[in-house]
């Protein structure tokens, strides 16, 4: 294949990557005024990474076959050289792997400027209705009283019908995408997440800010009582790391956790109230602890032993990759331990141990 061939190739690719991520975003951007925005997001960069790492594969098969035309070509004058130098030119794995790195960091860059746009317009179009519908503005009271429309009257309403609640959670999930969005660009550019230094306080209260906004929770309390409680024994404890990343984790944790109570409320049918409570603590080795606890179904010997495997879950329709991820992320992100403790019948607590900083 010609290097122009080749390069249209790529073009094309990137065309497709391109429409893929105004698909996805225009997509999200819908499907969130039925409160799914966070599950569409999560889904849209799923499909974008997917489409990364095809165009990844692409372009090694492609230098790969380059590599060995090259080789053919030149072996009847390349001979002669030392055997240090003929394994270093034949040899395609570090600058194959090289290439790759190169390209899913372009390409991803690229994504995440495509995705970022859309979620501005969100954005600003939710603060635009804001200030149309609630704020006293002499544009509305003008339009208003051409229209004979009672300002009040139509706020009271709007209030009543939850419509300022659903543009708060419009323009919540936007900002969270946003963040996921401008890590995936800093990731891009740096070759690694940025660190943060923060507190364990600030950690669990937007973690659970996020919760309230996911489908699973809202699904769950439309059919039982959903108590969550906070135990923070250090609020002022600060830990060094990447905090959207551990922010995803505890949003998976108290996800899980809110399986676990349904499929109890669905199977077993002897709890009133869903009961999660987070704590946070230090270790006698002066580590940060923080669990989150629940009265679920609970879990077996067995499949707490598998529990982080990939692939493994007890879900109908999982897929066994949120925890394993989350175990990653804590232990080759942060440094950290994910374990778990449960009994069948009484709940499960997953904790995180995380390392103390002074900073």
């Amino acid at each position: 294949m010609n290097d122009n061939s080749r390069d249209q190739r790529i073009k094309t690719v990137h065309k497709l990557l391109w429409l893929l991520s105004l698909t996805c975003s225009g997509l999200a951007g819908l499907l969130v005024w039925q409160q799914d925005g966070l599950v569409v997001i999560k889904l849209c960069l799923l499909l974008v990474f997917i489409s990364l790492l095809v165009l990844a594969g692409l372009s090694r098969r492609q230098s790969h076959a380059m590599q060995l035309g090259h080789s053919a070509s030149d072996s009847d004058t390349e001979h002669h050289k030392d055997d240090s130098e003929s394994e270093s030119d034949q040899d395609p794995a570090t600058e194959l792997a090289k290439q790759r790195k190169e390209l899913i960091a372009t390409l991803t860059s690229g994504v995440a400027h495509d995705i970022n746009n859309p979620l501005s317009v969100i954005q600003q179009n939710v603060q635009n209705i804001n200030r149309r519908l609630g704020e006293p503005l002499a544009a509305n009271q003008t339009l208003a009283a051409e229209l004979n429309i009672d300002l009040n009257q139509l706020k009271n309403y709007l209030t009543q019908r939850d419509i300022f609640e659903f543009l708060n959670q419009i323009e919540q999930s936007a900002l969270r995408a946003s963040e996921l969005s401008q890590n995936l660009l800093q990731f891009s550019q740096t070759n690694a997440a940025p660190q943060q230094v923060f507190t364990v306080a600030e950690l669990i209260e937007r973690s659970l800010a996020m919760t309230y906004l996911t489908p699973r929770y809202q699904q769950l309390s439309a059919c039982l009582p959903i108590n969550i409680k906070t135990d923070i024994a250090n609020p002022n404890e600060k830990i060094s790391g990447i905090f959207i990343e551990l922010q995803q984790v505890l949003i998976n944790l108290i996800d899980n956790a809110l399986d676990a109570i349904e499929e109890r409320r669905q199977c077993v049918q002897d709890i009133l109230q869903a009961d999660i409570l987070l704590e946070q603590k230090t270790t006698r080795d002066k580590q940060c602890l923080i669990s989150v606890s629940d009265n679920g179904m609970g879990m077996d010997e067995a499949t707490q032993q598998r529990l982080f495997e990939p692939s493994f879950t007890t879900k109908a329709s999982g897929h066994g990759i949120g925890l394993a991820l989350c175990q990653q992320i804590v232990s080759q992100h942060h440094q950290g331990k994910l374990s778990v403790t449960s009994k069948q019948g009484v709940g499960s607590c997953l904790s995180i141990k995380l390392p103390l900083t002074n900073n």
